[in-house]
């Protein structure tokens, strides 16, 4: 009975060892697993990195408009007048006309002269001299507008020239006039106080 109590004793000792052999081996196989999958959610969020940071600077063309403003504002500006009347042209003189209180009064005659057809506009220019010299300031502009007046062959223009005589300036001898929009003058007679001296524009005669 004692050597069959004791073999019971052995045996139940040795499936203690037993046991506790085989915990040991399992709890250190799920300590491994739960370790190796560390690296797997490391890798995971340091692969996140290079989305993060996409390109952010795309090229733009918003100046290519400008060229063609420039071009259309340089093409409004309004052709030369190719009949505009020349030099050669026109024969200009000075008729005296009527009175007004203080005031002397003439016209500037402009006839064109040639074969062919041509036109005026705007203010002819007019500087009183005396013995050579001019005499005062060149006459101002009057308020009237300027119209385009079309002189065919032998036909005449006329602009109105008035001088004040409410002062005692001295007396001109002579205007030199140029036509509207020319440089070249001609010089005619004429007598008119230096006070004030006005030009309108040219009109049909």
């Amino acid at each position: 009975m004692r050597l069959r109590a004791a073999g019971i004793a052995v045996l139940a000792l040795a499936g203690l060892v037993s046991g506790c052999t085989s915990s040991t081996s399992t709890d250190g196989a799920g300590s491994t697993a739960s370790s190796s999958s560390a690296p797997a959610s490391s890798a995971s969020s340091s692969s996140e990195v290079p989305s993060s940071s996409p390109s952010s600077a795309p090229v733009t063309s918003s100046s290519s408009s400008l060229p063609s403003s420039s071009a259309s504002s340089s093409s409004s500006a309004p052709p030369p007048n190719s009949l505009a009347c020349t030099f050669g042209q026109l024969a200009i003189s000075l008729q005296r006309g009527g009175a007004e209180p203080h005031t002397q009064i003439a016209g500037l005659i402009f006839v064109n002269q040639s074969a062919k057809t041509c036109t005026l506009q705007g203010f002819p220019a007019a500087q009183l001299l005396r013995a050579g010299a001019t005499l005062g300031k060149p006459a101002k502009h009057t308020a009237d507008p300027a119209l385009l007046v079309t002189l065919h062959a032998g036909q005449s223009a006329e602009a109105q020239l008035s001088a004040t005589t409410d002062c005692n300036a001295a007396l001109s001898d002579a205007v030199r006039v140029s036509a509207p929009g020319q440089t070249a003058t001609v010089t005619v007679n004429g007598a008119f106080r230096n006070c004030i001296l006005t030009v309108g524009p040219v009109t049909p005669s």
